[in-house]
C-alpha cells in the first residue's frame, strides 16, 4: 500500500491449467492492507491434480490479483508451477512413484558464442535442452552459476528434463569472516527465486572444493537451511 493510510484490499488468488482450461482452485479474501508491505498467506486445495511427468510435463499457472476496494487500483503477477515428486527411497531415486534411473550431462552457463554467459538468441539453450531429451537424458545439471533467470528453466519446465541447479558460491571462496554467511545467502537466494520450477529437483552445493577445508564442513551441515 503506497498510500498513507489503511486501505480495503481484495486479494484473488488463481490456480489453473498453464495453457487453457477452467481454474482448477480460487479464493477470493478481504484483507486490510496499512501503508507499506502486508503479508498475506492462503492455501489453495488443487484436487485430482495432474502430474508433472518428464513425457507428459503438465503446467499450471498460480495468479495473485489485488485491488483497492475503493478505487480501480489493481496488480496482477502470476507464475508457473507444477506437482511432482522425486525422493530417494530403498537404494533407489522414485519419480512420482515409480523408480527412475537418473542419466544427464553437465551443462555450463558459460559456453555461449560472442555473450559467454547470456545466449544472443534464446533459441539456442532450447536447441542444447531438445537435443539432450532426444539422445535420452532426463537429467542436466546446470553448472558455473545458476541459471539464467526465469528463461533457462522455462524451457526444462515445458520440455520435461530434470535440473540440478548450482549457486554462485558453490566454487571454493576465499577465507574471510564473512565467508559462511555470503555462502549461505547464496543458496538461500537461488533456491527462493527457482523453488517454484517442478524441473529443479537438486540444489549443488559445491562445485569442485578438493580439500576437507572450512566450507565443505559449513556446506555439509547445511541442510537445516
Amino acid at each position: 500500500n503506497a498510500g498513507a493510510k489503511a486501505t480495503d484490499g481484495e486479494l484473488r488468488l488463481t490456480i489453473a491449467p498453464a495453457t487453457e482450461g477452467e481454474p482448477a482452485a480460487e479464493i477470493i479474501a478481504m484483507k486490510s492492507l496499512d501503508p507499506g508491505i502486508t503479508s498475506v498467506e492462503e492455501m489453495l486445495h488443487v484436487l485430482d491434480h495432474r502430474l508433472w511427468e518428464i513425457n507428459d510435463p503438465f503446467l499450471y499457472r498460480v495468479s495473485a490479483r489485488t485491488r483497492d476496494v475503493h478505487n480501480s487500483s489493481a496488480d496482477e503477477r502470476s507464475t508457473t508451477c507444477g506437482f511432482r515428486d522425486l525422493r530417494f527411497e530403498d537404494g533407489y531415486f522414485r519419480f512420482n512413484g515409480c523408480r527412475i534411473h537418473l542419466h544427464g550431462a553437465l551443462y555450463t552457463v558459460l559456453q555461449y558464442p560472442v555473450m559467454l554467459s547470456v545466449p544472443y538468441d534464446d533459441d539456442l539453450f532450447r536447441r542444447d535442452m531438445l537435443n539432450m531429451k532426444m539422445l535420452g537424458l532426463n537429467l542436466v545439471r546446470i553448472t558455473c552459476g545458476a541459471a539464467l533467470p526465469a528463461r533457462m528453466l522455462e524451457v526444462t519446465d515445458e520440455l520435461g528434463l530434470l535440473v540440478c541447479e548450482e549457486h554462485f558460491g558453490a566454487r571454493e571462496l576465499e577465507p574471510s569472516p564473512f565467508m559462511a554467511d555470503r555462502w549461505n545467502e547464496s543458496v538461500r537466494q537461488v533456491i527462493c527465486r527457482d523453488r517454484n520450477h517442478p524441473s529443479v529437483v537438486m540444489w549443488i552445493l559445491l562445485n569442485e572444493v578438493f580439500a576437507d577445508n572450512k566450507l565443505l564442513r559449513h556446506a555439509a551441515k547445511s541442510l537445516d537451511l
